[in-house]
């Protein structure tokens, strides 16, 4: 299955066009969870993997000696340790199990900060997402650690919302944390709330149970309500349809990428799904003005005169589709370079020169057809010669034009031609 293919491609499309600032979006930022740390790179075999919450919660029930629970909430699990042992205690759990300088940032970190998200926002407290972003040359991230550098940094930013280590505390782990989080942390509420009016929120390395995606998603509802922007959760999810509803209820649009990696092994399929979300994010860069091509997939020439003409109007209404396609992608430059012109006047002429293109259409797809070859040839400062005679009597009838009408465009035809000047 290709990427396109997905049921979820509409919302991939829609991010993507966020995060790249087309049509009228102004944006997107990710909020990256425990899950994307296991990307990263280890300095050598013996050093532990980055911990899920899982891993969080088995370690401190060994600890405490809590009775085993597979509906365990890691939140109340760390009230509990640190209820017993103390906070140094659950700090040192925290430090051994993230041992942040056994780890590097891997390739699809680096991938990740090259994208142009407005802020990366994220719960972890390993440094991997900085170190990546101060590696990168293609963005200039600084990173916001502490309330005291909010003020002072300025987008885009690596946001540490639960503290980083090895010494920006606290760090947000228990029940009462959480709780007291609005109080104690308004800032960075406050930061959060406005980066989510303004952008499309991309949820990346968290599963649907990952109690900093309960809590902050909720938190973005209470807060934000009707105004919350569409929350976008990434990955391998593995949705069943009860999920995937509750998900959409709470104004979240998962884009489940696991179809595309079934067929891997489950140890590989949450990296392999997340490249492959990045690489699309990627290859999704809107082209440079200067890249901007007048040439159609296909060119139309001289039919075999055998041809049907059938076959010679199906061809001729896929030109002018073709044609529209050029114009709505066209940069907005008020002169055409003289090199572009040149092209858009070989690609236009040797089909208007051609009798059996116009002969063969119908009546409202030859307005389409001339409506496209008009704006092509004004654009490229071309005047309209008399070979046009076969078009004028094929477009004087007012309903090929009805399709048409919402658009203000002249067209240069003889004077001979009953048409208006300006479409109406």
């Amino acid at each position: 299955m290709k990427i396109e293919d997905l049921p979820d491609f509409p919302a991939l499309g829609q991010l993507a066009r966020a995060l790249w600032k087309q049509g009228r979006t102004r944006g997107a930022a990710v909020f990256v969870g425990a899950g994307f740390s296991l990307n990263a790179q280890r300095v050598h075999e013996g050093a532990a993997m980055p911990p899920l919450w899982s891993n969080m919660a088995d370690a401190m029930e060994s600890r405490i000696g809590s009775v085993k629970d597979r509906f365990r909430d890691p939140l109340r699990l760390a009230e509990e340790f640190s209820a017993v042992l103390g906070q140094s205690a659950l700090e040192g759990l925290i430090r051994e199990l993230v041992p942040d300088d056994q780890w590097l940032p891997g390739p699809l970190h680096e991938k990740l900060v090259e994208l142009p998200w407005v802020d990366i926002l994220t719960t972890n407290w390993d440094t991997l997402l900085e170190r990546a972003a101060s590696a990168t040359l293609s963005r200039d991230y600084e990173t916001v650690r502490c309330l005291e550098d909010i003020p002072t940094t300025r987008a885009p930013r690596v946001v540490k919302l639960h503290g980083s280590l090895p010494s920006n505390r606290p760090f947000i782990l228990s029940e009462e944390d959480y709780r007291t989080y609005p109080q104690r942390f308004a800032p960075f509420v406050n930061l959060v709330q406005q980066v989510l009016l303004e952008n499309e929120l991309c949820l990346l390395g968290f599963s649907g149970d990952d109690p900093n995606f309960l809590k902050w998603t909720g938190w973005i509802r209470d807060q934000l309500g009707d105004s919350a922007r569409r929350i976008y959760l990434v990955g391998a999810l593995h949705l069943g349809t009860a999920q995937r509803r509750l998900l959409e209820l709470r104004n979240i649009s998962p884009i489940d990428l696991s179809p595309l990696v079934a067929h891997l092994e489950c140890s590989r399929r949450h990296q392999t799904a997340t490249e492959m979300f990045l690489e699309y994010l990627r290859a999704a860069t809107p082209k440079a003005a200067w890249e901007w091509s007048p040439h159609p997939t296909t060119r139309l020439g001289v039919w075999h005169p055998n041809s049907t003409a059938e076959l010679i109007a199906a061809e001729s209404k896929e030109q002018a589709r073709e044609w529209a396609s050029v114009r709505l992608n066209y940069p907005g430059w008020v002169v055409c370079p003289p090199r572009k012109r040149e092209e858009l006047k070989q690609d236009t002429f040797h089909v208007l020169r051609n009798p059996k293109a116009l002969a063969a259409m119908s009546s409202k797809d030859r307005a389409q057809f001339v409506f496209e070859a008009a704006w092509r040839l004004d654009t490229a400062f071309l005047p309209i010669g008399t070979w046009i005679k076969p078009i004028e009597a094929s477009v004087e009838d007012e309903g090929s034009w009805d399709e048409l009408s919402h658009r203000d465009f002249v067209l240069m035809l003889p004077r001979t031609v009953t048409r208006p000047r300006t479409m109406p």
